[in-house]
């Protein structure tokens, strides 16, 4: 089933399909995420569009957007930025990613950190791959 609109849960959710806002005190886990998604805990998403928000971790396995957490933040592939306090980890990236520790396995942008690894180098503060 697809949930289009605002899907609000106190301790997590699991969906197929959402298309706009998912809260979840705790997390949430959605097949295919069009939109929001805000957990105190982790979002977790197979193909995300949009906004990933939580306190702990993110994770999708192919997103396009924004993936900003506290902790941590994982992607298979991944297009747009990814911002941790924490973490960056990815298999396949396009954008920016911003935290303590940035690592991406084919990555092609721009990394800010106290740690940044590509494909290309290891670096600490910024790192860069454009080819």
């Amino acid at each position: 089933a697809k949930n289009n609109g605002i899907t609000i849960a106190g301790v997590g959710q699991f969906l197929k399909a959402q298309n706009g806002l998912a809260i979840a005190l705790f997390m949430n886990e959605v097949d295919q995420q069009n939109g929001l998604q805000l957990a105190i805990a982790c979002n977790n998403t197979y193909y995300m569009k949009g906004v990933q928000l939580a306190f702990g971790a993110n994770s999708s396995e192919k997103g396009s957007g924004v993936q900003a957490a506290a902790i941590t933040n994982g992607s298979g592939n991944f297009k747009g930025a990814q911002i941790a306090i924490g973490a960056n980890i990815g298999k396949f990236g396009r954008g920016i990613q911003i935290g303590l520790f940035n690592k991406s396995e084919d990555f092609k942008g721009l990394q800010l950190g106290l740690w940044n690894v590509n494909q290309k180098r290891k670096l600490p503060f910024v790192n860069w791959n454009f080819r």
